[in-house]
């Protein structure tokens, strides 16, 4: 499973289940938001054009984890 670390909250996201792929072609309607790797709870639910968005609550397939440097190696993580 490919893991990010989202820029908005530091929570542990995927990167399938969250916005990562698509953070540099992906234009939302709060643009403090384009361009960041963000959780599925942290990314807006609405596109820059007013369409909906999957996103904006926690997509429940596994539990909401921070980022702990004394827990977790930053290496495990793509970028």
């Amino acid at each position: 499973m490919s893991l990010f670390i989202c820029e908005n909250c530091g929570v542990i996201e995927n990167t399938a289940l969250g916005h990562f792929w698509a953070k540099d072609a992906v234009k939302f309607k709060d643009s403090n938001m384009n361009g960041k790797a963000l959780c599925s709870e942290c990314a807006p639910c609405e596109y820059e054009d007013g369409s909906k968005s999957k996103y904006g609550k926690w997509h429940g397939k596994f539990p909401r984890e921070k980022f702990n440097p004394e827990k977790h190696d930053k290496a495990d993580f793509v970028e």
